[in-house]
């Protein structure tokens, strides 16, 4: 007879794993794709208030884009090497200042400067998302999993462009304190992130030079995948 307590475990990871795809669903939505389709729908009061042309304002949202291919790869492989959950909770803190950074811009190199920040950060995200899915769920329910951050990034897009400039902007007081509030709640899905249990299968970070060399020979690993520069060409492509 199977020991109860194996049991037990057996349906509370079952459980935590539901919690933790729900929280990741609710990352993609409000620290990731809210704030970046704010920016689109903000651009037009953006300029106005700093004096930006046409030309200028797509130089600002193409660094955004610019940061993220400099970091994506970087931070999945810290977190494969730190842990999911510690580079979720620090990257949502990370990006709630980095995003709120953007508010405090006074011309256009600040602007730019803050935005290419917060690429850098917000683009390690989604990586770990997905990470935490493999690590929490098995292979036949990965696609279930996935499909729910990627419906949860989708939903964010939408309702961003739909609020940020109409709803928020006028309640709030303008792009700036807009900014400001996605910040804060970057800043918040810390706290939930930070409370998660690391899963079973996940071992303690390694530190120094161990660490440097792992995520060294992860990265040259995925650089000599065909299937990776393809993806990414095409990538390129659509989003350019």
């Amino acid at each position: 007879m199977e020991d109860p307590m194996h049991i037990d475990d057996r349906r509370s990871d079952s459980n935590h794993r539901w919690f933790i795809l729900t929280l990741a669903g609710l990352t993609a939505t409000l620290v990731i794709a809210m704030p970046t389709m704010a920016l689109p729908v903000l651009f037009h009061e953006m300029a106005e208030d700093l004096g930006l042309s046409l030309v200028q304002i797509g130089a600002v949202w193409g660094i955004a884009s610019l940061a993220g291919v400099l970091a994506a790869l970087a931070g999945g492989a810290i977190g494969d090497r730190f842990g999911t959950k510690r580079i979720l909770a620090i990257g949502c803190l990370a990006l709630g200042v980095a995003g709120a950074s953007r508010g405090f811009s006074i011309n256009l190199a600040t602007l730019t400067g803050t935005v290419f920040l917060s690429g850098l950060v917000s683009a390690a995200i989604p990586m770990n998302l997905h990470k935490a899915c493999a690590v929490w769920f098995p292979r036949r329910r990965l696609g279930l999993a996935n499909g729910v951050i990627a419906a949860g990034m989708a939903f964010g897009f939408m309702i961003g462009s739909m609020i940020s400039a109409t709803v928020l902007s006028p309640w709030l007081g303008g792009w700036r304190h807009v900014l400001f509030f996605y910040g804060g709640v970057a800043c918040v899905m810390t706290i939930p992130w930070t409370l998660t249990r690391s899963a079973p299968e996940q071992s303690g970070p390694s530190t120094g030079d161990d660490a440097v060399t792992s995520i060294r020979r992860a990265l040259l690993r995925v650089a000599r995948l065909r299937s990776v520069w393809l993806l990414g060409i095409a990538i390129l492509g659509v989003g350019g």
